[in-house]
Formats: structure tokens, C-alpha cells, sequence
């Protein structure tokens, strides 16, 4: 009786056991489809030769973290400003951080406002709400969290999309290692949080060395300038903020910082 028993019970598990493997190798497959279409697609872009492609999407670092949720940047940022009121939107620390960052790139933010006519208050506002100052500039792997949401959501697949081939031109033009790279959940990276496609069509190198730096205010300061003069700072300087981020509560808080800043950088 007991070794009829044990033999059901390992019949039980083997079939469970391969219903697992049988699941997981659709799986594979279900996504290994993905990969392939996507490759295929990406080949079109002559900057893309067929033998990268391979070599990025054959790497194991594409799965990394696929299942884990990182920390949101928003969500640690209210949590500093809860624990302290001097972290608030304008408090002392806030305001400080803002100054210290001011007079620590004043020839570019004079520069870039002489060319562009942004005013520096303005861009001060957009990297205190976007990542207090660098704070925090993402923790996703970029292309694996891009990936992600190609394969896993199909309503943000043509987005995930777009946003893997600016990353991949990105990479090959400036020589990044494409898995070196963390950002948002949506894949925005960089002091001024850009999405790949925005890189592209808007960053800008400021101090002129050949290569875009992300967190370098030499190239940070005029690429967040020329996005806002693209999106008629000139007539409208809160619709430009609002095409930076498209929520009103954003676009308060970087006006509302702008207009606080304004009294400490004219103090100093």
C-alpha cells in the first residue's frame, strides 16, 4: 500500500514537474517571438547592424530585474521631503540645494539664458521636482525595463518601441554600454529625466566634447532649455513646462520653486 502509494505521489509530481517545464518553454517561446520581431524591426534602422542587435539581445543581463519592482524616485523624494520640513518644495534645505547648484554652474545657466532666453529659476525648478538636484535619477535597468514592457504590455508596446531604438542610436553614437544605464520605470534617465526619444531630439552637448553626459550640468542645463523653447517657452512658459510633463500638479511645483528660487539666487 505505501509503495502504491509513493508511486502515485511521484506520478503526481512528475506530471506537475513537466506541466511547469511545458508552461515555462511557452514562455520562452511566447517571448522569444517578441525578441525576434523586435530585432527584425530594429535591423531597419541602418545605425543597428544585425551582429549588435545580437550581441544586445543575446546578453542575460536583458532579464535582469525584469520581475522586481525598483523604488520610484517620486515616491523616496515625497518620502525626504515627509521626513524633514527644511526638504520641502521651498524649504531651507530645498532652497539651499537649489542656490548652491545656481552658483556652482552660473556661467552655464548664464550662458544657455543669453542664447535660449530660459530663465535659470525655471530649470532650477525642473531638476529640483524631476530628482531633488540628482538625488535620485532612476533605479530600473533602462533597455531590461524598456523590454519589460515591450513583451509584457501590449498597450505600451509601439511605445517600449520607439523608446528601445533611440536608446540602442543613443548608445552606439555617444559609445554607451547600453546595460550601464538606470533610469524610471518608463525609462527617462539623466538629471532632466528624458525619455530615450528625447535625448535624441533634444539633448544638447554642451560643453561640446563629442558625447552627451546625462548627469553633467555642462549638458543637462541647455538640453532642458532647448526642450522648453521647442515647446513655446517664448509664448507660453507654462504650457512648455506642461510638455516637459503633462500633470498639473508637476507643473505647480516647478513654477512655485521657480518663482521661490528667483529671491535666493538675486540674495546671493
Amino acid at each position: 500500500m505505501r509503495k502504491y502509494l509513493f508511486s502515485h505521489i511521484l506520478l503526481f509530481l512528475l506530471f506537475f514537474l513537466l506541466l511547469g517545464l511545458t508552461s515555462t518553454s511557452e514562455l520562452f517561446a511566447h517571448e522569444l517571438g517578441y525578441r525576434q520581431t523586435l530585432v527584425k524591426t530594429l535591423q531597419k534602422n541602418p545605425l543597428l547592424t544585425r551582429e549588435y542587435l545580437d550581441t544586445v539581445f543575446g546578453n542575460p543581463m536583458l532579464h535582469a530585474h525584469m520581475a522586481q519592482r525598483a523604488p520610484e524616485c517620486d515616491e523616496l523624494l515625497k518620502n525626504l521631503e515627509k521626513s524633514n520640513d527644511d526638504f520641502k518644495l521651498t524649504g531651507k534645505r530645498s532652497l539651499e540645494m537649489g542656490a548652491e547648484f545656481y552658483e556652482n554652474n552660473k556661467d552655464i545657466f548664464i550662458k544657455t539664458e543669453k542664447e535660449t532666453t530660459v530663465t535659470p529659476s525655471y530649470i532650477l525648478g525642473i531638476l529640483r521636482v524631476e530628482t531633488y538636484f540628482g538625488i535620485c535619477t532612476g533605479m530600473y535597468p533602462v533597455l531590461p525595463r524598456l523590454y519589460q514592457l515591450y513583451v509584457k504590455s501590449p498597450k505600451k508596446r509601439n511605445f517600449a518601441r520607439y523608446q528601445i531604438e533611440a536608446f540602442l542610436e543613443i548608445a552606439q553614437t555617444n559609445k554607451w554600454d547600453p546595460y550601464l544605464f538606470l533610469g524610471s520605470h518608463a525609462g527617462a534617465m539623466g538629471l532632466f529625466q528624458f525619455l530615450p526619444t528625447s535625448i535624441k531630439n533634444y539633448a544638447v552637448d554642451g560643453d561640446r566634447d563629442g558625447a552627451i553626459n546625462l548627469h553633467n550640468p555642462a549638458d543637462c542645463i541647455p538640453s532642458i532649455a532647448r526642450y522648453l523653447v521647442v515647446n513655446h517657452w517664448k509664448r507660453n512658459k507654462r504650457a512648455s513646462v506642461w510638455n516637459y510633463n503633462q500633470d498639473k500638479e508637476y507643473v505647480d511645483r516647478v513654477i512655485a520653486y521657480a518663482e521661490r528660487i528667483t529671491q535666493e539666487i538675486r540674495i546671493k
